[in-house]
């Protein structure tokens, strides 16, 4: 046992890296690192690394080695030994000089251009080179900070999320000082803009103006500022063009409601703008349900500037001798035929819809009506499907027309309200609510009256569902006119 301890112990010393003894051993490491055979001079960098700060007396030859490139002869082969040599050398050179510290300052320009011309593999990050300047350098030598933030504007990628942490956290302590950096992690668009969009977020007003130079970038930039303006509950003004014609064009998923509540709570009016930007394209019904949930009396200023723009055309035919006109009914052939007046104006529907065939379908549908200071519910036509739903003016309005669609079935709708104001309804003061039922994506959208007349009654087919559906309109009565005196 004694025998055997001995060994180990034995085998242990002769494995350890024997100190230098003396300085000029040191220089002599330093000076074989010059060796025209690049192997011989390969150990010196190794030998030298491994003493640490106590290779400082080198520290000259080692700044010259970060010079030393393979002979254009050899490079220029498809294969020779120094080529898998080099790499090794100079990395163990330039940790000889980490190691060394602020004395090696003078070498600091070759390291910093030796971290840039860098690239840093899968399973081998670059905190070797990075940390040490960071910890080491960037407090005790002059423009190791400057080089460090100059090699950021790069992204600082390679690094382990340890290290990338607390660079990230040293870089948002700067503030304006590290715009530079933010400033190019947005112009190039590396994977760090996102962080750097953060950061100018939560700086207000004084990262506004780099987030305004670069939000029309690229429409994924603009999507990352908006997450976090929206979530902040405020847009700033160079973002209100692109947001009305986001909501103008797409359907914003979720983040249309959050949008509308933001600008229904501006001081500057937007809805005429958006009303313009909604044009006479294909509506965006998540936008229209947006502005009817969460958009309060702006959501009704857009309906209105809306329809004052697209208002159809007022016909004064075809009407019957009784003074009512029924539109077209949309949907399919089947069905009984139904038609029903109560009396009174149409202010809501009530209706059951889901999808029958594996296409939407309102299965039943109900009027409700006005009459004389009372609310009248008229006949269910149809019968109930699993889910359901109600229309409903607001108190001085009333139904004034739909958008709708059709297929074999009457599928679903959107309404138009209209204020009905001295026993009439005025079109210039419209507004659209959001789409019931369901939709299909590609099919258009049908209207059905809308040109100001009095709704008093529904009509269509009807069996186990609502085959097709229209409206019934009434024509104001004619005023005599009085004669004139003699």
């Amino acid at each position: 046992m004694i025998w055997r301890t001995t060994v180990l112990l034995l085998l242990a010393v002769l494995a350890a890296p024997a100190a230098a003894e003396t300085e000029a051993e040191v220089r002599a490491l330093g000076k074989a690192l010059h060796d025209p055979d690049l192997e011989k001079a390969a150990v010196a960098a190794k030998r030298l690394r491994e003493l640490g700060a106590e290779a400082e007396p080198a520290t000259d030859d080692l700044i010259k080695a970060l010079d030393r490139r393979i002979p254009e002869g050899l490079r220029r082969r498809i294969w020779h030994p120094w080529r898998g040599v080099m790499p090794s050398y100079q990395s163990d050179v330039v940790k000889a000089l980490l190691a060394i510290g602020p004395p090696a300052k003078a070498a600091l320009p070759k390291l910093l251009a030796f971290l840039g011309a860098t690239r840093a593999y899968k399973g081998k990050p670059l905190d070797w080179l990075v940390q040490p300047l960071f910890d080491v350098w960037r407090g005790k030598v002059p423009d190791a900070k400057e080089g460090l933030l100059a090699w950021a504007r790069g992204g600082a990628r390679g690094l382990t999320k340890p290290l990338q942490q607390r660079f990230r956290v040293w870089l948002v302590s700067l503030g304006k000082e590290a715009h530079p950096i933010w400033d190019a992690w947005l112009q190039t668009g590396v994977l760090d803009d996102a962080f750097a969009v953060g950061v100018l977020h939560e700086e207000g007003a004084a990262g506004l103006p780099l987030l305004a130079k670069h939000f029309s970038r690229d429409r994924a930039l603009q999507t990352t500022m908006l997450r976090a303006w929206i979530q902040a509950g405020h847009l700033p003004a160079f973002s209100h063009e692109h947001v009305l014609d986001r909501l103008a064009t797409e359907s914003m998923e979720r983040k249309a409601n959050a949008v509308v509540t933001i600008l229904a709570a501006m001081t500057k009016d937007l809805a005429p703008s958006l009303a313009a930007k909604l044009g006479a394209q294909r509506f965006h019904w998540n936008t229209w349900r947006a502005l009817s949930s969460h958009g309060g009396s702006f959501g009704r200023r857009v309906g209105r500037h809306w329809y004052a723009a697209n208002a159809p055309k007022v016909r004064t035919q075809g009407f019957a001798k009784d003074g009512l006109r029924d539109t077209a009914a949309l949907g399919g052939a089947g069905g009984t035929t139904f038609r029903e007046t109560a009396g009174g104006l149409l202010v809501g529907l009530r209706y059951t819809y889901e999808l029958v065939n594996w296409a939407p379908a309102i299965r039943s549908i109900q009027g409700l009506y006005w009459h004389e200071g009372k609310m009248l519910d008229g006949r269910v036509y149809g019968k109930h499907g699993a889910k359901r739903g109600e229309v409903m003016s607001k108190p001085g309005y009333a139904i004034g027309g739909l958008f709708a669609q059709q297929g074999k079935r009457f599928q679903g709708f959107a309404v138009i309200y209209m204020r009905h104001l001295d026993g009439k309804l005025d079109p210039k003061d419209a507004y659209i609510d959001t789409w019931h039922g369901d939709a299909i994506t590609g099919h258009t959208e049908m209207r059905l009256a809308g040109e100001g007349y009095d709704i008093v009654g529904i009509h269509g087919r009807a069996g186990s569902d609502i085959d097709a559906f229209g409206l019934i309109e009434r024509r104001p009565p004619t005023v005599e006119s009085k004669p004139k005196k003699p």
